[in-house]
C-alpha cells in the first residue's frame, strides 16, 4: 500500500520503500479476496427473509412440547384454513411457520382458544415471532442473520397476572374510606370494624 502522508505506514504497519508506490505483492490480493469472501458468507443470511411464525411455550405447566404436539397444533391451523409452511419442536417449546402476517395473527387467536380454554389456568404462551430461513450449510458455518432490536423489528411479549383477592380487598377498603369520610362530613356516628363499616 502506498505511504500515508500522516502515518507513513502501509496496511501491515511497515513503511513502503518500493520504488513503485503503487505496487502491491500478489499475496495481499489473496488476503483481501479471502476477507471479502468471508464477509459475503457471513452476511448472506440477511438475504433470506424470515418466515412469520407462532412460538408456543409452556407456562406454569409440566407439559412438554414435542414433535407430536407441534404436528397436532399445525393440523388445527390447517383445519381452520390457515396455510402452514412447517412446524418444529425446539428445546423450550415449538415454532410454527406461516405464510403471511394475517395468518400469523389468526393462528395466534385460534391456538390461544384451543390450548388455553376460558375459565382455566393458562398453560401455554402463544407469541408472535419471526423464524429465520437461513440454509443449513450457512448455519453449519455459524452464519446467522443480524438480530434486529425492538426499535427496528418491534414486538415483545409481557405476561401480567392480577391478584384478584388483593385487588378486591383494596377496592373494598377504598370504598369503606369514602363511606367513613361521608359519614364524618354528615356528623353521623359510626363504628368501624376490620372488614366493614357499621352504623350506630
Amino acid at each position: 500500500m502506498a505511504d500515508n502522508g500522516v502515518f507513513g505506514q502501509n496496511l501491515f504497519g511497515n513503511r513502503n520503500d518500493s520504488k513503485n508506490p503503487h505496487y502491491y505483492p500478489v499475496w495481499r490480493y489473496f488476503v483481501a479476496l479471502f476477507v471479502l469472501v468471508l464477509a459475503c458468507i457471513y452476511a448472506a443470511p440477511n438475504i433470506y427473509p424470515p418466515d412469520f411464525a407462532i412460538q408456543i411455550q409452556t407456562d406454569n405447566s409440566d407439559l412438554k412440547i414435542g414433535e407430536r404436539f407441534m404436528t397436532q397444533a399445525a393440523e388445527i391451523l390447517v383445519g381452520e384454513g390457515i396455510h402452514v409452511k412447517g412446524s418444529d419442536a425446539t428445546g423450550k417449546g415449538g415454532l410454527i411457520r406461516l405464510g403471511t402476517d394475517t395468518d400469523q395473527l389468526r393462528a395466534q387467536t385460534v391456538l390461544d382458544k384451543r390450548l388455553n380454554p376460558g375459565g382455566q389456568d393458562r398453560q401455554f404462551v402463544i407469541a408472535l415471532n419471526l423464524a429465520p430461513t437461513t440454509p443449513a450449510w450457512l448455519q453449519n458455518l455459524g452464519a446467522q442473520p443480524m438480530t434486529l432490536g425492538l426499535d427496528l423489528s418491534g414486538g415483545i411479549h409481557f405476561v401480567l397476572e392480577v391478584d384478584m383477592e388483593s385487588a378486591i380487598a383494596k377496592a373494598l377498603n377504598d370504598e369503606a374510606e369514602k363511606a367513613t369520610d361521608y359519614l364524618r362530613k354528615e356528623n353521623i356516628r359510626y363504628r368501624a370494624s376490620s372488614n366493614m363499616v357499621q352504623e350506630n
